[in-house]
């Protein structure tokens, strides 16, 4: 009965624990011959256990593993070929090597399909050769091993990668040299039909004639993949192919194609393709200005608006130095900052939010326009986008409006009689010069936020808390009224006091106005 090699395909854990250690069981009845093959063995740097039988070469195999055995062909209760095909249906053998007094070339040829390493007769220098040729052997039955756990460990890894790419939910298919599909999983059949093998890949994927040129552009050994422009659309579905070499079967030669699903990626692409067009034409119709810049300030992007404030024409205004078309103010300032790694975008008080610039046109005219700054991607790069509405018109209203103001504040604060004005909870907000002094503050500053019990004793205070709640609630004024008041020195006063009420676009009553004359 012919046997397979024993033994040495399994791990043993005791090498795996001292991987520098050899165990070997010499199974020999000739006591003073045992001994010396162990001391031999022994003298190698092995480790060695003597047998005298086949008993007890069994119970010893069965206690413990180990790497080689040397067996005599003839023991006092069996031969080396009977015990190798009996023992060898009940235990792992290790790799063994048959040693006989007897050069009997049949019994040779017999023991080596058994699964003997080899075959030694004990004639002439016997001992003297052994050292070497045990060595020899030693050395012949790792490497072998080695090789036999190598190519288990490959073939394991084939079929673990064969599961792994079965169970993708990408398509998958490996081909031979002539683009021939010998692989493919569910998911290749779920979309391109059931049995595919044998079929030329570019035929299948690509309904193309001759085979893809990429394929042929991957080298054996390289481990990145190439990913392929083309794309594959079938049944609404869009694939991207990434190609790279593969070992199949245990040979070299092999591509494997895996067909990534980006139908996601490719519909967002193109709806936000199509919103990108809706977008730029919604900008282009908006009437306020729109100005995108990169970070050197180069005007990128920009709208009809744009070019209407500026004054510029299209060939000349795009890449323009968007901070040249403006006149240097505080808030110009700020903006360069962003361009000049000063501070971050976060950072920058005008990230955001609305501010005012002075455009320059070419007649050397300036317009005021209200801007807000946003920072966006563009293709990649930041895009700083500047929103620019004209208010020229309303900076000039303001501007009369302002002077108006100071003109009304002048002469409140040249008025001889305390003018003050309070919010709903009888909060000074505004004092001229008179009521200043008369509550003893030296400024407005000091008595915005306070209320009368700051400044009178609380009996008068609280006086004073009442009649201006009453004209609150009532929503009328209450005129020329007779009342006690105290100067900053603390003397009393008489004054005639109005107060009348103040209110917004909707007839809410917001607050009040005080008007006091010393009539003392």
């Amino acid at each position: 009965m012919e046997t397979q090699r024993p033994g040495a395909l399994i791990n043993n854990p005791i090498m795996e624990k001292k991987k520098s250690k050899i165990y070997v069981l010499v199974v020999e009845d000739d006591y003073y011959l045992n001994a010396l093959l162990t001391i031999r063995i022994k003298d190698l740097g092995y480790v060695a256990d003597s047998a005298y039988d086949g008993q007890q070469a069994f119970e010893m195999l069965r206690e413990k593993p180990y790497d080689l055995m040397l067996i005599d062909y003839k023991l006092p209760d069996t031969t080396a070929a009977e015990w190798i095909e009996k023992a060898g249906t009940t235990l792992t053998l290790p790799p063994f090597i048959v040693i006989t007094a007897y050069g009997d070339e049949k019994i040779a040829v017999s023991m080596m399909k058994k699964g003997a390493y080899d075959y030694w007769v004990k004639e002439g220098a016997f001992m003297d050769a052994f050292p070497d040729k045990f060595k020899n052997a030693v050395s012949q039955i790792l490497n072998e091993r080695k090789l036999r756990e190598a190519r288990q460990k490959l073939r394991t890894v084939e079929e673990q990668s064969r599961k792994v790419l079965e169970a993708m939910a990408d398509p998958v298919i490996v081909v031979n040299k002539d683009m021939k599909i010998v692989f493919h999983n569910r998911a290749f059949s779920n979309v391109f039909g059931l049995s595919r093998l044998r079929s030329p890949c570019h035929k299948v994927i690509y309904n193309r004639a001759s085979p893809c040129p990429w394929c042929a552009e991957i080298k054996e050994g390289e481990k990145e993949f190439i990913n392929v422009c083309l794309l594959v659309e079938k049944n609404k579905h869009f694939f991207q192919p990434a190609v790279g070499a593969v070992r199949f079967n245990g040979r070299n030669g092999y591509r494997i194609i895996i067909l990534r699903d980006i139908t996601d990626s490719v519909v967002a692409r193109r709806k936000a393709e199509k919103n990108e067009t809706l977008l730029r034409n919604l900008i282009a119709t908006i009437p306020e200005a729109i100005v995108g810049i990169n970070a050197g300030g180069r005007i990128v992007m920009y709208n009809r608006a744009a070019l209407d404030l500026f004054e510029e024409k299209a060939e000349n205004f795009k890449k323009k130095d968007f901070f040249s078309l403006l006149s240097t103010d505080k808030y110009l300032l700020r903006i360069k900052r962003l361009f000049t790694g000063v501070c971050s975008d976060v950072k920058n008080p005008l990230i955001n939010k609305i501010f005012r610039l002075t455009a320059e046109t070419p007649r050397g005219m300036n317009k005021y326009v209200q801007s807000s700054l946003s920072v966006n991607d563009f293709n990649g790069e930041k895009l700083y986008l500047f929103v620019l509405r004209d208010i020229s018109e309303k900076h000039k209203r303001d501007k009369e409006l302002l002077e108006q103001k100071l003109l009304i504040r002048s002469v409140v604060d040249n008025l001889p009689d305390h003018i003050y004005y309070k919010d709903k909870k009888l909060r000074f907000l505004l004092s001229n010069k008179a009521h200043n002094h008369h509550v003893g503050v030296a400024s407005e500053e000091e008595l915005v936020g306070k209320t009368d019990r700051d400044f009178y004793p609380e009996e008068l205070a609280r006086k004073y808390a009442e009649d201006e709640m009453r004209v609150i609630h009532s929503g009328r004024p209450e005129l020329n009224i007779k009342e006690k008041t105290l100067d900053r020195e603390g003397k009393v006063r008489w004054q005639l006091s109005s107060k009348i009420p103040v209110k917004d676009g909707l007839g809410n009553v917001i607050g009040l106005v005080g008007i006091g004359r010393d009539i003392t």
